[in-house]
């Protein structure tokens, strides 16, 4: 994971043409991991919208976090 001092780590990013992007970042404290995603319309709007990754069993998906 790209480690940045902060309390998300980016442990993936997927571009999806010029100005769109998918991120997960891992809670640092609780190991919890966040789908991120962002989107710039041709008008200029953006939206971002972020939200807890979960398993088939509606859990959170947890990484182990490295002391």
């Amino acid at each position: 994971m790209k480690e940045n001092g902060d309390r998300f780590v980016q442990a993936y990013m997927q571009r999806h043409g010029l100005a769109n992007r998918t991120y997960v970042l891992v809670d640092r404290q609780t190991g919890v991991n966040y789908l991120l995603a962002g989107f710039l319309a041709s008008s200029g709007v953006s939206c971002t919208g972020m939200t807890a990754l979960v398993g088939a069993d509606g859990k959170p998906i947890v990484t182990p976090i490295e002391e």
